[in-house]
This record gives structure tokens, sequence and C-alpha cells, in this order.
């Protein structure tokens, strides 16, 4: 395969992934998952999904490594946000 048709392949791979990536993340929302915390800061916390998804809710200070449960309320460019459930 010549270089101009590898390149012109792997981009239309990365626009699928994309695409893919992006619908799953609206299905997501208004849904509840489970989330493994990664990185809290003083503001917020990211976890990721057991669908890995990475979820960020703001507000929340749990311990990096621990579970807790989230509804999704919106996608927001790679990534959703959402609230912490008790």
């Amino acid at each position: 395969v010549d270089a101009a048709t590898s390149r012109r392949r792997s981009a239309e791979v990365r626009r699928a992934a994309m695409r893919c990536g992006d619908a799953s993340r609206r299905r997501a929302v208004g849904r509840e998952h489970e989330v493994v915390w990664e990185r809290p800061s003083a503001t917020d916390a990211r976890g990721l999904s057991s669908t890995y998804h990475e979820i960020e809710v703001r507000g929340a200070s749990p311990t990096p490594g621990s579970l807790g449960h989230v509804f999704v309320t919106a996608v927001a460019g790679d990534h959703l946000e959402g609230t912490l459930l008790p």
C-alpha cells in the first residue's frame, strides 16, 4: 500500500473511532454509572466508568481507587459530566 493510501485509510479509521466514541458518550447521558475514582483535585474528581468513559464530577473529592455511583448529565468534549449519587 502506498503512503498516500495508508494516510487516507488511517484518517478514515480515526474519524470512525471518533464517531463511535461520540455516540457512546451520548448514550451514557441520563444513566447511572459505577466509577473508579482516579484523579480528585480541590474542585472536582475524575474517574473511569465500567464502560471506560471518563466521568467528571464537580465539587466532589472521593478517595482515589474507591468506587462511586454517578448520574451522567452531559457530554463535555471527550468525557462525561455528572452528579455523585449517595
